[in-house]
């Protein structure tokens, strides 16, 4: 495969193998990331491991089901991709990764690993209620 094909553009294949990795990279962070508010490692890596396998099940015959970064560089190291294709792709993961961070309605505190609460950032938190009636 030469490094630089341009004349890939071009094709309709590849407009859908690209419109197919959005989707299920948005799926899959969506899904994947649904899990992780609880504290249960288990769900969280059954939930990726289940969500991957049944997302590149379904969608590698359209797109090769590349659906992490990596797995697509790996690619591009082995000269299986070229160098546009892969920009493109990383692009479109990349952006839907993004678009689904952006969906999310609760901020994640990452040092309890719980969400963060509203009242507390406030100064409303029971604690606080209590040191004002003293």
């Amino acid at each position: 495969m030469p490094c630089l094909d341009i004349d890939q553009l071009k094709t309709a294949k590849f407009w859908k193998a690209l419109f197919v990795e959005f989707l299920g990279t948005l799926l899959l962070i969506l899904v994947g990331c649904g899990s992780c508010p609880g504290n249960d490692i288990v769900r969280i890596s059954l939930t990726f491991g289940l969500g991957i396998a049944t997302l590149v099940w379904t969608i590698g015959h359209v797109s090769g089901g590349h659906l992490n970064p990596a797995t697509t560089a790996g690619f591009l190291v082995t000269r299986k991709f070229d160098i546009i294709r892969y920009s493109i792709l990383f692009s479109i993961m990349i952006f839907s990764s993004t678009a689904v961070k952006n969906k999310q309605t609760k901020p994640y505190n990452l040092t309890t690993r719980r969400p963060t609460r509203n009242d507390r950032d406030k100064g409303n938190s029971t604690h606080q209620k209590m040191v004002k009636k003293w």
